[in-house]
C-alpha cells in the first residue's frame, strides 16, 4: 500500500533525503534552486513535517556562502543530525566539504570543518550502523590542484578532467560520530563497454546475515547495478561485478528492515537517459539479495523518478523521499504487504 505526498516544487529539486528524528518529526533535506545540477544557484533546504508526513513546512535554507551548495547524506545519530555537504563553483570544481550539525532537531545548526582530508570531489553517502559501529559509503574522484585550476581557468566541468576511475569506499566511526577514519575502497572505471563514461557510482551498503557488507553501485552505461563485497568490515572490497538488477544510471537505495530482510528502492529499467528512470519500485529479499520475494511499484507517473532515500520504520513500513522530473520532491510511505 502506497501513500504519496507532494512536498515541494522548484526549478531544480535533487537528492531529497528523508529522515525521522528522535522527537518524531520527519525531515527532508534537498538540493533545490538553479536551472540544473550542477549550477551556481544550487542550495540546500530543509522541509519538516510534524504530522507524520501529511503536511510539510516551507523550505528553510541551511547554508550560504555564495557558492553552489550540495548535501549528499543526512545522518541521525541519537539526538544529533549530521548533514554531509560540500560547496563548489557550479561545475563541481573547487569543492570544499563540510559538516552541519544540529542538536535541537534541526532548528539551529553549527558549521564544522570536515574531519578527513581528500583532494578532489567527495560525496559521502547513506550511513548504516551496527553495534556501535557507524559506516558511510563514499565516492571520490581524485583531482590534483594543478589540474583543477587549469579546468577552472577554461570554464570546464569536473567530467572534463583526466580522471579515469571513481573510488568507492567506507568512512567509519566507532564513537558515535565524534571521530572518523577511512577504511577500504574499490574502483569503478570510466571505461565501460568500449566507451569513456563519467561515473557517479552513488554507493549504498547493507550488512548481510553472515556479517559481510554488500555495496551496490550505479554504473552509467551498463544498464545494470554492480556489486562489491567486504568480508572484513569494510577494510577491503572485491572488484565490482555486474548484477542482474537493471538500472538506467540512477541512484539505488538499500535499507535493512527490522526483521533482517533487505529492501531495495530502484528503477529497474535499462537505458541511459533521465527519461529512463522509471518505474520506481521496492523489492525485498529474505536471502541476502539472492532472490526477491516481494516486488511493488511505487510510482510510474513520470519518466524521471530519481534518487530515493529513506528508512525502515517498523511493522514493514518504508518511508522515503524521491524526486519527480528533477523538479518536485515527494514523500512516500509504503507498507510491505
Amino acid at each position: 500500500m502506497n501513500h504519496l505526498t507532494k512536498v515541494y516544487t522548484s526549478t531544480l529539486s535533487c537528492e531529497a533525503i528523508f529522515r525521522k528524528l528522535d522527537n518524531g518529526d520527519y525531515i527532508i533535506v534537498s538540493q533545490c534552486g538553479g536551472e540544473k545540477e550542477p549550477d551556481i544557484e544550487n542550495r540546500v533546504y530543509l522541509f519538516r513535517s510534524t504530522d507524520g508526513g501529511k503536511t510539510w513546512s516551507s523550505p528553510v535554507k541551511l547554508y550560504e556562502d555564495g557558492n553552489a551548495v550540495y548535501q549528499t547524506e543526512v545522518s541521525v545519530i541519537g539526538k544529533k543530525i549530521y548533514i554531509w555537504g560540500l560547496t563548489h563553483n557550479g561545475k563541481f570544481l573547487n569543492s570544499k566539504n563540510f559538516l552541519l550539525v544540529s542538536g535541537d532537531y534541526g532548528y539551529t545548526w553549527q558549521l564544522q570543518p570536515f574531519p578527513l582530508q581528500f583532494e578532489g570531489l567527495l560525496f559521502v553517502r547513506g550511513m548504516i550502523g551496527s553495534e556501535g559501529r557507524l559506516l558511510w559509503p563514499y565516492q571520490f574522484c581524485a583531482l590534483s590542484g594543478q589540474e583543477e585550476r587549469a579546468l577552472m581557468a577554461q570554464d570546464k566541468y569536473i567530467w572534463n578532467s583526466s580522471v579515469t576511475r571513481t573510488e568507492c569506499g567506507i568512512i567509519g566511526s566507532g564513537d558515535e560520530g565524534n571521530t572518523f577514519s577511512v577504511l577500504g575502497h574499490t574502483y569503478v572505471p570510466h571505461f565501460i563497454q568500449g566507451k569513456n563514461v563519467w561515473q557517479w557510482p552513488e554507493p549504498t551498503i547493507v550488512e548481510l546475515s553472515d556479517g559481510k557488507l554488500l555495496m551496490l553501485l550505479r554504473v552509467n552505461g551498463a544498464d545494470h547495478l554492480f556489486r562489491s563485497i567486504s568480508e572484513d568490515g569494510g577494510k577491503s572490497w572485491s572488484e565490482p561485478e555486474i548484477t542482474d538488477i537493471c538500472n538506467p544510471g540512477n541512484k539505488p537505495k538499500l535499507i535493512k528492515m527490522e526483521n533482517g530482510n533487505i529492501c531495495l528502492i530502484n528503477t529497474p529499467n535499462k537505458g541511459r537517459l533521465l527519461t529512463d528512470r522509471h518505474p520506481l519500485c521496492i523489492w525485498v529479499s529474505n536471502d541476502d539479495l539472492r532472490s526477491w520475494y516481494y516486488k511493488a511499484e511505487i510510482d510510474n507517473t513520470a519518466p524521471c523518478l530519481s534518487y530515493p532515500d529513506g528508512i525502515a520504520d517498523g511493522s514493514g513500513k518504508v518511508l522515503f523521499s524521491y524526486e519527480v522530473n528533477r523538479k518536485e520532491i515527494w514523500f512516500a510511505e509504503h507498507c510491505i504487504e
